[in-house]
């Protein structure tokens, strides 16, 4: 792993030219639409622009025909793995979808990490937050439905959540305000096991549709590395874009397995991506490192530098006395 001053400083390189290019892209397009309209001897009309606009994509008319998306999606940009045949309402757990197939299983336990962890700290760093490298703190006792979580810039906490007894309290220090039930908060009753056959399913629209399980750590962030749902979908459900390239691998003491890929061209283009590395944690799915590579660079990446599955200091709760000056908002 390279060192991590030089792969902070690369990836922030990369992000400003990978930006510097869509603004450009973004002016010249601009510019031409400008162009189009001034010097045009053909006058269209709001109605007309809009319509263009909108015009519906391959996959909303295929619907409309009532051809399977199947046929229209030739890139793969929706397609994903077949496991309708797993699909069993009685299923309780990942244990009762076990296979023969190594990438199945991995796959399944990183959409289902909530039933392999309750206590936890963990740390991690990320250039997917802000247009620079954060580190996001994490402390929880899922059973217990508490559970801190604090988002730093150097040596600058600029946000903390704090979750207690259904109440989930956002502190933003940048603004100097604190917010009362600032999301839902969830336990682990209010997320049953969803059968994996069942997680992706073709909406009535032909088009996927994924089923996530609720983020019962109540930790905003955790769907980054600790519940790692959507990245595990956008990356890992065609398996044919990926491969196990490493399963006894170690990191931070934990047995782990390496995985690494191409993403879809859909998620390529939006992630500015062109392949990617990830590090799970063998024992409970969870997202241990992240990277999104373009031409071998590092363009974006979240990196876990700490992890305890249990917790060894008291979780910290929220204490208005605290936060002397700040102003009480409420979500909009």
């Amino acid at each position: 792993m390279k060192d991590y001053n030089e792969m902070a400083s690369a990836v922030l390189r990369r992000r400003e030219l990978y930006e510097a290019s869509k603004r450009t892209s973004r002016r010249k397009i601009f510019i031409l639409m400008l162009c189009t309209v001034l010097f045009s001897t053909v006058t269209i009309s709001v109605c007309g622009i809009f319509g263009i606009i909108k015009e519906k994509n391959i996959y909303q008319k295929a619907a409309e025909k009532g051809e399977d998306i199947k046929n229209t999606d030739k890139e793969g940009n929706f397609a994903y793995e077949d496991l309708s045949y797993l699909s069993d309402k009685e299923a309780l757990c990942v244990e009762d979808e076990l296979t023969d197939d190594p990438k199945v299983n991995i796959y399944n336990k990183m959409l289902n990490t909530v039933d392999y962890i309750n206590c936890m700290c963990l740390t991690m760093k990320t250039s997917m937050l802000y247009e620079y490298i954060t580190t996001v703190e994490f402390s929880m006792d899922i059973d217990a439905g508490v559970s801190y979580e604090s988002v730093k810039h150097e040596d600058t906490v600029i946000s903390e959540t704090y979750s207690k007894d259904g109440n989930m309290v956002y502190v933003d220090n940048t603004n100097r305000t604190y917010e009362n039930n600032y999301l839902p908060t969830y336990s682990r009753e209010d997320t049953p096991y969803i059968p994996l056959g069942d997680r992706i399913v073709n909406g009535d629209d032909g088009l996927p549709c994924y089923s996530y399980r609720r983020n019962i750590t109540n930790c905003p962030l955790a769907s980054y590395c600790i519940v790692p749902q959507e990245i595990t979908f956008s990356y890992l459900k065609d398996f044919d874009k990926w491969e196990i390239v490493q399963e006894d691998a170690t990191y931070l003491g934990r047995d782990c397995i390496c995985i690494e890929g191409v993403p879809s061209p859909y998620i390529a283009e939006k992630h500015g991506v062109d392949s990617f590395c990830m590090t799970v944690d063998r024992q409970s799915g969870i997202l241990l490192s992240f990277q999104g590579l373009k031409n071998g660079g590092i363009v974006c990446y979240t990196l876990v530098t700490e992890c305890s599955f249990e917790n060894l200091s008291e979780i910290k709760k929220f204490d208005v006395s605290d936060y002397e000056g700040y102003t009480e908002g409420y979500r909009r």
